[in-house]
């Protein structure tokens, strides 16, 4: 082996070893924002369905809901104040929905439900995704199309919620300002919906942000 083989293959190593390095970093720099998985891509553990079990599954590493319709899959644990990443994709003619700070029973009104539709390129309304379900608009229509995954970043401190979609703030609210959202419950369960439509959610995070975000949901 010549110089310049020898060289090629100490560049090449080193290049290795410094994206390596790189993703080392990366790894303890998300450890370092205290962001945890809620989803670990294998299987359900820490979450429970409230409507038909055999609805959900996981594949390739996404929670498949096969659309038998009725209920939500929630964590069993509950949150006040949080940082939630995920990722969605939707099914022709799809509804869905994320709730937050829900208890089991009616989870889009005794918590919130972020609304989740096959809606790309309508209008946004009360009932469009990423809306407040029936009771705020977001600031901008982010929709992708059925197929294609969707990003959302979902922030609770107290009474204000941020949502952050496809790379867009859409929400910034003060839920005191809301005479139907004051008096949601501050701490609960977060949940993905069953509607009757093949829906899929992968790269579920959290950072839980402290603080006594209020009082548990009632037992069911």
């Amino acid at each position: 082996m010549n110089d310049k083989q020898n060289g090629c293959r100490f560049v090449g190593r080193g290049a290795g070893v410094a994206a390596a390095l790189l993703a080392a970093t990366a790894s303890v720099l998300l450890a370092g924002q205290g962001f945890v998985p809620l989803f670990n891509g294998k299987d359900l553990t820490g979450w429970k369905p409230t409507g038909k079990p055999e609805a959900w599954s996981v594949r390739n590493g996404m929670i498949e809901c096969d659309g038998r319709g009725g209920g939500w899959l929630l964590t069993e644990k509950t949150y006040g104040d949080f940082i939630l990443k995920l990722q969605y994709k939707v099914s022709p003619g799809c509804n869905s929905g994320v709730a937050i700070r829900c208890a089991p029973k009616k989870p889009g009104f005794t918590g919130m439900e972020l609304q989740i539709l096959d809606d790309f390129g309508g209008r946004a309304n009360k009932h469009s995704s990423m809306s407040v379900y029936s009771s705020i608009t977001v600031k901008k229509h982010m929709s992708r199309p059925a197929g294609q995954w969707n990003d959302v970043q979902v922030t609770c401190r107290g009474p204000k919620l941020k949502v952050i979609w496809n790379g867009e703030l859409v929400q910034d609210v003060d839920l005191d300002a809301h005479r139907e959202l004051a008096k949601r419950l501050r701490r609960g369960h977060i949940g993905v919906q069953d509607h009757g439509h093949y829906v899929w959610f992968r790269n579920i995070e959290v950072q839980d942000l402290g603080g006594e975000g209020g009082s548990e949901p009632p037992k069911q």
